[in-house]
């Protein structure tokens, strides 16, 4: 043989030993699809909750008399923001009103639903209370979401405040 010829076998050769390391026996290997697995877990967790898109959430909770609303705007793209808060107190309503700004005409955002969270915490005297949220996004209505809360805070005085206070200190 000549040198051209074992240098051509040599590469040859080499060639065919790498070649041969991407083949695999599939029924061997035993691989899962990991992205089919990963999907039907998502497919179990909506990004927004519960909420359809361009729907807001209302979530309360009243302790003592202080009310917390809180909740979740499912925007249809990315780029919105709250950008301002308005909270009207009545004698039996509680009107909370948010203004999101969303991308402009000609402006980029992502084409994601996106979650636009809001919390709001108000004192309030005790008594039956419609609580009402509102969602405008570029000053146009979106959405509305409504529920009733009760608060009862218990009257203490000083005395009272003090004796609770006291009574916690040796109770075991």
């Amino acid at each position: 043989m000549r040198k051209k010829e074992v240098i051509l076998l040599i590469t040859l050769a080499i060639g065919l030993s790498f070649g041969a390391a991407d083949v695999v026996d599939m029924d061997e290997a035993n691989i899962e699809n990991v992205d089919e697995s990963n999907d039907s877990e998502n497919e179990d967790e909506p990004i927004c909750g519960s909420e359809d898109v361009q729907e807001v959430s209302i979530n309360t909770l009243v302790e003592e008399n202080t009310l917390t609303v809180e909740g979740v705007y499912c925007a249809e793209s990315g780029g919105h923001a709250i950008q301002e808060e308005n909270v009207d107190i009545g004698q039996e309503t509680v009107n909370i009103d948010l203004d999101i700004e969303g991308p402009g005409e000609g402006e980029m955002a992502t084409t994601v639903i996106t979650p636009v969270p809001y919390e709001v915490t108000e004192t309030l005297d005790n008594g039956t209370y419609d609580v009402e949220v509102s969602v405008s996004v570029n000053g146009e209505e979106m959405s509305e979401a409504s529920e009733e809360v009760t608060i009862e805070a218990s009257e203490k005085g000083r005395f009272e405040r003090f004796r609770s206070w006291l009574s916690s200190l040796f109770s075991f």
